[in-house]
């Protein structure tokens, strides 16, 4: 299957290209360097090879989180619904997650969202706490929007 070539200089295409999420900082950064003129002054000094697409790659490894937005892929199986129900019931939200509740929350939030995190990456000093309340909070939405299925 061929793709359908847009002509660049329609008003669809610029459309298509302003509506286009941003992916994290380098997306940012690449749209700003592109209005402001940047991009095509480094092109035309340095080359196609300046080390733009290195650095956007890199810059987009941090997600901005107002930007990102994560639905759903997956539904809970009925094990990881009884899993998480238990996990819930025992929880105290007042203290930090150890190491078992926090591989869980990230394996079921793996499956759920399709997004990969690893544990080693939520260290208990640097604040990244928060992140994994945030992914537990979405989680519990999951778990609730079940409630109204089960009779």
């Amino acid at each position: 299957m061929s793709k359908k070539k847009i002509d660049k200089r329609t008003k669809a295409y610029k459309d298509s290209i302003k509506n286009k999420p941003a992916k994290g900082l380098g997306d940012i950064v690449e749209d700003i360097t592109k209005a402001t003129g940047i991009k095509k002054a480094v092109k035309a000094i340095f080359g196609d090879d300046c080390g733009c697409e290195e650095r956007k790659k890199k810059l987009n490894k941090i997600l901005l989180p107002t930007f990102k937005t994560e639905k759903a892929y997956r539904c809970l199986t009925e094990e990881q619904y009884k899993i998480f129900g238990e996990y819930k019931k025992n929880r105290t939200l007042e203290t930090e997650l150890d190491t078992k509740s926090a591989q869980l929350i990230i394996d079921l939030y793996a499956h759920v969202f399709a997004i990969q995190h690893n544990i080693n990456d939520f260290c208990r000093n640097c604040g990244k706490q928060t992140k994994l309340r945030n992914m537990n909070d979405k989680l519990d939405a999951v778990y609730e929007s079940y409630k109204n299925d089960i009779v």
